[in-house]
């Protein structure tokens, strides 16, 4: 019922069931990308600290002498749901004055008024009349 429902043989049902549970040939593509997923994990995490790409965890394996590709890398780690981050330049936005008075408690100051009949409208004290 259920090859019929899908639209296959059931001898082709039957097949793919048992693959299902037998282990993958490491001469296979996916039985080398499976060797050495753990190695890619531990570059990754340990070594680079998540902030390596595929081409450098490519280049890592190459110098340790296992042969890959990198597209076995990349999919590896799309598998492995391995993003890399990206460090961000820091850039100065400010430059202080030397000469400058010292600006103190700047918040308070802003939401706390001197006077209690005093607000603080557009950066400038407003005395409310009564």
């Amino acid at each position: 019922m259920m090859a019929s429902v899908l639209g296959i043989s059931r001898a082709g049902y039957y097949a793919w069931k048992k693959r299902q549970h037998t282990p993958v040939e490491a001469s296979s593509p996916s039985g080398h990308r499976l060797a050495i997923s753990a190695r890619v994990t531990e570059l990754f995490t340990a070594k680079h600290k998540g902030f390596a790409g595929a081409r450098t965890i490519f280049a890592d394996l190459v110098a340790e002498g296992i042969e890959t590709t990198l597209y076995a890398v990349r999919t590896i780690m799309a598998q492995n749901n391995l993003v890399t981050k990206y460090r961000r330049k820091k850039v100065c936005t400010t430059i202080p004055d030397p000469d400058a008075d010292v600006r103190k408690d700047y918040l308070r100051r802003m939401f706390y008024p001197p006077v209690p009949t005093t607000v603080l409208r557009g950066g400038y004290h407003v005395t409310a009349h009564p």
